[in-house]
């Protein structure tokens, strides 16, 4: 088990945080793919759990990649495969309670969307 594991599991996000994003900067600089997407997975769950959804999703978008890449179909890519439909169950959600409010309020939704 790894620190950030350790941490999270103990409800120290912040420590958790930290410990995943320095194994991933690891992972990276030795050319590890596996690791990556595992810290990857590991980050997007904690995301997650720190209700940073859109973060948790691109996290886990990039770990799904990357064990596509390498071909791996551990623990890791299930668990990453569970936590992006989870994720994208719960922008769904939000987006149709964000639409149901913008038409309650006489608003359509891509008069909130931002430029650019």
């Amino acid at each position: 088990m790894n620190l950030g594991n350790v941490r999270f599991k103990q409800g120290k996000l912040k420590g958790a945080l930290d410990m995943y994003e320095r194994t991933l900067t690891i992972h990276q600089e030795i050319g590890n793919s596996l690791g990556q997407a595992n810290a990857l997975t590991n980050l997007g769950s904690l995301q997650s759990k720190m209700g940073n959804y859109s973060d948790a999703l691109e996290a886990a978008h990039q770990a799904r990649s990357l064990y596509g890449k390498v071909g791996a179909r551990t623990e890791g890519f299930k668990s990453v495969e569970t936590l992006i439909k989870r994720l994208e169950a719960k922008q769904e959600g939000h987006d149709a309670k964000s639409s149901e409010a913008d038409k309650a309020e006489g608003e359509s939704p891509e008069a909130s969307e931002p430029e650019g």
